[in-house]
């Protein structure tokens, strides 16, 4: 029995934390946290796909994006710059 839940277990985590063969070069953030690419497992289906994952000091993942999530990012950027410089009139 306690060899089956500790199968069950070691499968939960076979994608967290990535392998250092399935993820790129982390990169540091001016704020301390990183950043890095690897292959994540699709919502809809299961097949890898690239993710950008951001992940805090201590290693905790904080987000991840996928590339259509990417996408949709970059187009509220300008929107959420404005946001920041109203903030910052007050």
């Amino acid at each position: 029995m306690l060899y089956r839940n500790y199968n069950l277990t070691f499968k939960r985590f076979v994608y967290w934390p990535p392998q250092f063969n399935n993820k790129s070069t982390i990169l540091n953030l001016p704020s301390g946290k990183k950043c890095f690419v690897f292959m994540g497992k699709r919502d809809c289906d299961g097949k890898l796909e690239p993710v950008l994952c951001f992940i805090d000091k201590l290693g905790n993942k904080l987000m991840w994006l996928n590339r259509e999530e990417v996408h949709q990012f970059d187009k509220l950027i300008n929107r959420i710059e404005s946001y920041f410089d109203l903030f910052k009139d007050k």
